[in-house]
């Protein structure tokens, strides 16, 4: 779990932290990671804070989130939702309010109706709100211990608690329902992010990848204030970090080599034997981009959904490098990179609009 580095700091987390969840139970982790950083000021020697998606945390803050949830799967604390609660604790205990399951918003378009008879069934719904103006709806699924939030797509994402960053939940009620009525089921279709009428065309679906070699996924920077990284791109290459990824659109195909920098939530990409490369900043703003159009801010949602979940670099990049295809095309650059290397003049292009303002070419061999 823990490098040779951080390992005896740790060790003194694991050590602490049951009792301080007994002490004082029901919070999420970040409760936990303030109240050892409060009692515990010696150890706070790790580094300064680091950027943890919407928050800021000090290293040390990090570590009790990584041990606590170590803890969980261990079965040495329990967890209901994203609150944690010591062993023998009774769950049975724990408040709840009734409320009304919201009712979910049509963004697709309907193929088909037809009603169907519902069984009686208790279900229980954890509806909570999070700290991301982007989603419209969000709860929790019980059952599979997910996060699912409704960001204006016809399809839902959904995030494993265990990766959802503490303090993003801001607030919960469970419901407890009995269905007796007919429900009417809508089928959907996914919106086609393509050919809009009068809206920007977005990436073809008509692509086809070239199956290659998976590598290991690496690590995650947001871009305040704007912070260049610099990589190694001889020493990526070396360790094969690097996935190559290969996407036709309209016969036209692009190739590349693409790596996660997670810790800093970078993409890098690049080209076999090429030596400048792009850094690419995977957050962007989401409020900028619904005032252009709704449906660049949930392809971008989707984009940051597959960086921090894919297993690999690949998967990881994909909705990036299909954008930067489509840009190849649509706005007819003469450079492999696209408009992330030449002026892009297209006013509507995806990868222009949505990536734009994050990304940065880096050539060493500029003067």
């Amino acid at each position: 779990m823990a490098t040779n580095k951080y390992q005896a700091v740790m060790t003194e987390i694991a050590n602490q932290l049951p009792s301080l969840i007994a002490g004082d139970p029901g919070h999420s982790s970040r409760h936990y990671e303030r109240l050892f950083l409060a009692n515990n000021p010696t150890l706070n020697t790790l580094g300064d804070q680091i950027r943890k998606g919407k928050f800021r945390k000090t290293v040390l803050e990090d570590k009790v989130n990584d041990v606590i949830i170590d803890l969980h799967h261990k079965l040495q604390v329990q967890k209901v939702g994203v609150k944690y609660y010591p062993l023998g604790f009774d769950l049975s205990t724990i408040p709840t309010t009734k409320a009304k399951k919201a009712k979910a918003k049509k963004v697709a378009t309907v193929v088909e109706t037809v009603v169907e008879p519902t069984l009686e069934v208790e279900e229980t719904l954890i509806e909570v709100e999070v700290d991301n103006p982007a989603v419209i709806e969000a709860h929790i699924d019980t059952e599979t211990q997910e996060l699912v939030e409704n960001v204006g797509g016809s399809k839902d994402y959904r995030i494993s608690l265990d990766k959802v960053e503490d303090g993003y939940i801001t607030s919960s009620v469970q419901v407890s329902t009995t269905t007796l009525e007919p429900v009417e089921v809508e089928e959907t279709v996914e919106p086609n992010l393509i050919e809009e009428t009068q809206e920007p065309n977005l990436i073809e679906e008509t692509q086809e990848e070239v199956e290659v070699k998976e590598t290991p996924v690496a690590e995650q920077v947001d871009n305040e204030p704007v912070v260049v990284h610099k990589y190694d791109l001889k020493a990526l290459r070396q360790s094969a970090s690097f996935d190559p990824i290969a996407i036709t659109i309209r016969k036209v195909t692009g190739e590349y080599e693409v790596y996660r920098d997670m810790e800093n939530r970078n993409i890098v990409l690049t080209q076999v034997d090429r030596k400048d490369y792009e850094v690419i900043s995977v957050d962007v703003d989401h409020d900028h981009l619904k005032s252009v159009n709704p449906v660049l801010s949930t392809y971008a949602s989707q984009a940051i959904s597959d960086f921090e979940k894919a297993s690999n670099h690949k998967e990881g990049c994909t909705k990036v490098v299909r954008a930067l295809v489509s840009c190849l095309i649509k706005c007819q650059h003469t450079d492999d990179f696209g408009g992330f290397v030449e002026e892009c003049v297209n006013p509507v292009c995806p990868l222009k609009t949505i990536w734009g303002g994050g990304a940065t070419n880096v050539n060493p061999n500029a003067s």
